[in-house]
């Protein structure tokens, strides 16, 4: 046997013994680390500093010039006065030998998208005066390895009062092992069954418990997926891994008697009921499936709140179509928003101080930690109004939805009323461009882009692009604003709901239900349960 094998006993609860054979796994990385020699960080962005390289940021509000080997600037520039304000967040410094050193066995790493990265880091000291603390800004430099990457600045932190990191992704430290992420590998265990010795399945009894059990739920499942006259059976399984179905069709037509055939079976509830009288009759709540989950969750929380649905079949007609449209008109605008923001009614994007919240025609905030934190700080920048809104649209007609080949691809909102703005004591307002990018729509990307600008004093432009807006467009009326009306609620919407309403209606009224009627009223009470 191999020497770089271990050999592992062990006994299960039902007293099977196993004898296991454990691969001793070997640190590929440490070796190729500890056989290095070649150039030190340093040296490899030193053509950064000889080029006179300089690497760009722009945020929110501020943009950042990192100049490397000489200074880092953070700076706004007024699209209107053209007057630029601007703050050195700190200058190259010498390297002590102590500074330059670098661990490449052991080298700092820090968290970025939930992996451990490992960093390259260059400080700049002795910036602009800081207001708040009396001292200089400085700035962390920290350079990662990212193939293909040209020197590009990522993020930007202010991490406390005047003390700022910066990340830069550059491929020249991808030549170095430190800064290379170590690949994931497998590495298999094989067991051996010791005693019983007569027993021809190796697998433990419990495995193979475990497996039926979820072979049938399985099983089980697909049959109520596929249909009420479907069986599924789970084949016989040589390896645990394996699962294998047979899918038979159920007949109950007079040409096949059931009883005969071991294969078949006929449950009661599944016959057809044409012999029985109307009031004996099952009833079966339709399927919801047209719906999804927040849907489904719109139509429960009606049963909640409205009790004309449990004596929904005494109501006059109208009434009940009323009530069946009006859920529909909820799930109609609730569709629009979710699916304009893949499934959340508010964004929350930005990155370094501030952070941003956009709720579609509601409010935009810009904050900075958690409630609770002791440095939690919130500022509104806008409402939405519909009247202001209209009034706003009107007063300048290139502010109307953008068209082109008679499509919509850009509306424009106005949120105003937001806190008083310390510089000119005047409030916050915002207006947000809501984009179809045509080229993520090609792509079929689902990715959202948030940008935001200052281009006056708390005077904000939003802009959300997105190639899934592309498609939903026609959802904004001519003035800039989602609008439902009894138009646009789709017909067979409201009809399922009011099928759904009925069945709900007839099965709550009966004297008696059946198996399954009762089990259908459970359902909706579990989901009404979940929905509190």
């Amino acid at each position: 046997m191999s020497k770089e094998k271990e050999i592992l006993n062990f006994t299960t609860p039902d007293k099977e013994r196993y004898l296991c054979i454990l691969p001793t796994v070997k640190n590929e990385e440490e070796k190729k680390l500890s056989s290095y020699f070649g150039p030190h960080p340093s040296e490899l962005i030193s053509p950064l500093i000889k080029g006179k390289i300089c690497s760009y940021l722009v945020d929110v509000y501020w943009s950042y010039e990192v100049c490397h080997g000489k200074h880092i600037i953070q700076y706004h520039e007024d699209r209107d006065t053209k007057k630029r304000v601007e703050y050195y967040l700190g200058n190259i410094v010498f390297q002590t030998p102590k500074e330059k050193y670098f661990d490449h066995l052991n080298p700092p790493k820090k968290q970025i998208q939930g992996k451990d990265i490992p960093y390259y880091s260059v400080q700049y000291k002795s910036g602009t005066i800081c207001d708040l603390t009396g001292k200089p800004r400085n700035t962390s430099l920290l350079y990662i390895c990212v193939e293909k990457a040209k020197d590009i600045v990522i993020s930007q932190v202010e991490v406390s009062v005047c003390q700022y990191e910066i990340i830069v992704a550059t491929d020249r430290l991808c030549s170095h092992p430190s800064f290379k992420t170590p690949e994931k590998k497998e590495h298999m265990i094989s067991c051996f069954l010791k005693e019983p010795k007569d027993r021809a399945d190796p697998y433990p009894k419990r495995l193979l418990h475990d497996l039926k059990e979820k072979e049938q739920d399985m099983a089980n499942e697909l049959s109520m997926i596929i249909g009420n006259n479907i069986k599924v059976k789970v084949k016989h399984i040589e390896d645990p891994k394996d699962l294998e179905f047979d899918v038979e069709e159920e007949n109950y037509g007079d040409d096949i008697d059931s009883k005969n055939d071991p294969e078949k079976y006929v449950d009661y509830e599944e016959k057809s009921f044409g012999s029985l009288s109307n009031k004996d009759k099952q009833i079966n709540l339709p399927n919801m499936d047209f719906f999804d989950s927040e849907d489904q969750s719109d139509i429960i929380s009606e049963l909640k709140v409205n009790s004309d649905i449990k004596s929904f079949n005494d109501l006059d007609v109208n009434k009940q179509y009323a009530i069946a449209r009006n859920v529909a008109k909820r799930i109609t605008l609730n569709r629009i928003r979710r699916n304009f923001f893949n499934g959340e009614q508010c964004i929350v994007g930005g990155k370094g101080w501030w952070k941003h919240k956009f709720c579609l025609e509601s409010y935009i905030q810009q904050f900075h930690g958690k409630p609770g934190d002791a440095d939690y700080k919130v500022l509104n920048l806008g409402f939405f109004d519909h009247a202001s809104h209209v009034k706003w649209i009107t007063a300048d007609k290139s502010r109307l939805p953008t068209v082109d080949e008679g499509k919509i691809i850009q509306i424009r909102q106005f949120y105003m009323g937001g806190n008083v703005c310390d510089e000119n004591q005047q409030p916050r307002q915002t207006e947000v461009r809501i984009r179809c990018d045509r080229n993520l729509y090609k792509k079929k990307s689902d990715a959202i882009q948030l940008y935001m600008e200052e281009p006056t004093q708390c005077k904000y432009i939003l802009t959300i692009a997105s190639g899934t807006f592309c498609d939903r467009m026609d959802d904004f009326i001519p003035y800039g604003y989602i609008n439902i009306n009894n138009d646009q609620i789709e017909s067979d919407m409201t009809q399922k709901i009011f099928e759904i309403y009925e069945a709900y209606s007839k099965i709550k009224n009966k004297d008696t239900t059946t198996v399954k009627e009762d089990k259908h009223l459970e359902e909706v009470k579990e989901r009404i349960h979940d929905d509190l």
